[in-house]
Order: C-alpha cells, then sequence, then structure tokens
C-alpha cells in the first residue's frame, strides 16, 4: 500500500465535513446544538440516504451523481486516517463524477464565465 503523507490527511477530512456541510446545509453546530457529526452519524452507517439529507434549496441535483459524492464524504471522514484518500485521488474523482474537466474549472477572463456556468449546470440537470 502506498504511503500517505501525515500533512496530507486532515485536509481530507475537513474538506469531506466541508462537502457534507455544503451538500445537507448543516453546519457544524446548529441551532439546536446536535454536532454535524452525530446528526450525520445515520448516514456515516449506512442507515440513511443522502438524498434524504440534501439541502432543501439546493435546487437540482442527479441522485447518482450525489450518491457517489456521498461515497466520497464517506471515505474522506474514514476513522482511519491511513484509509483516506489523497487530494489528488479526491479531485481525479470528483472530476469523473462531475465531468468537469481541469479547463471547465478553471475560471475564464469572460465576465460571463460564472453566468455559462450556471447555465452548463442547469442543462445537464
Amino acid at each position: 500500500m502506498e504511503s500517505r503523507p501525515e500533512r496530507n490527511v486532515p485536509n481530507v477530512h475537513s474538506f469531506g465535513v466541508l462537502l457534507f456541510e455544503t451538500v445537507t446545509g448543516r453546519l457544524p453546530y446548529s441551532v439546536d446544538s446536535v454536532s454535524l457529526e452525530n446528526w450525520a452519524s445515520d448516514y456515516l452507517r449506512g442507515n440513511r440516504p443522502l438524498k434524504e439529507m440534501v439541502d432543501p434549496t439546493l435546487n437540482s441535483f442527479q441522485v447518482e451523481q450525489l450518491e457517489q459524492i456521498g461515497e466520497l464524504i464517506k471515505s474522506f471522514v474514514h476513522p482511519n486516517p491511513e484509509q483516506r484518500p489523497q487530494m489528488r485521488e479526491v479531485t481525479a474523482s470528483l472530476r469523473e463524477i462531475t465531468a468537469i474537466g481541469p479547463d471547465g474549472a478553471v475560471p475564464k477572463l469572460s465576465p460571463l464565465w460564472w453566468a455559462e456556468l450556471e447555465i452548463l449546470s442547469t442543462e445537464a440537470s
């Protein structure tokens, strides 16, 4: 097995938490003082589908992509840091899931680039 640098491990875990917060719209500690980790434990144990936890303000998403991203999130927060992917594996997986290549992920000089990105994301759904 390939050795993973220790400094990379916390970054992947933090990114997984941030991605989960983004998908669910849930902050680490909410008004009801329930930690994100406690709230997400059913999902992380595999007892609840991610699509039931999606932020209701998220207008559209593809269930298959969401479930693939959910599996990545689980790997990011794996209890054993040695089992977590490296960031280069994370970016490759996200590119594959979203079908956004390196050129599509780099902002263009055009001020309309963000609008073009929004149109493309709407057309994909």
